[in-house]
């Protein structure tokens, strides 16, 4: 993969359009396992369809992330659609991400930020979306400026 900006493009300036799928496009070299290529475009419709979300490409990473607001804190990412594996990473409450880790073997605590309540999930069959979709959710709200959190939050 090259680290040429050209060829991985930043996705996510404020006057994006939506509709273009130019992190998805990049990735059309080779042969890409169908799942993961699902498993990746569900995952980004979910994080994307929140306010004042973007996507970003970090060539250092070698995958998408999603981010929130204008400082563009960071939300959730996921496997490149070319990856062998397909895996969701989320930030939740300490007492969630140890309940996840211990209750379900599909959660992992993430290396390097998993102190701060980042959980990785394998994301093989079966994905149960509306629990991915909670957990973005609550991923959201904890990165989210308050205004954008309110906006979203269950009971609001």
């Amino acid at each position: 993969m090259s680290a040429d900006s050209t060829t991985r493009p930043l996705i996510g300036r404020a006057n994006r359009n939506r509709e273009t799928d130019c992190c998805l496009a990049q990735y059309t070299r080779g042969t890409v396992s169908t799942h993961v290529s699902d498993v990746y475009q569900r995952f980004r419709e979910i994080c994307l369809s929140l306010p004042e979300t973007s996507e970003i490409f970090v060539d250092a990473w070698g995958h998408p992330t999603f981010r929130v607001g204008a400082k563009l804190k960071m939300f959730a990412s996921c496997s490149s659609p070319d990856a062998e594996r397909s895996g969701l990473g989320m930030k939740v409450e300490l007492a969630h991400q140890q309940a996840l880790v211990h209750t379900d073997s599909r959660f992992t605590v993430a290396a390097y930020v998993g102190k701060h309540g980042w959980i990785n999930m394998d994301a093989r069959d079966p994905v149960d979306w509306d629990h991915v979709r909670e957990l973005v959710l609550e991923s959201y709200c904890l990165n989210a400026p308050k205004r954008l959190a309110k906006q979203v939050a269950p009971g609001t």
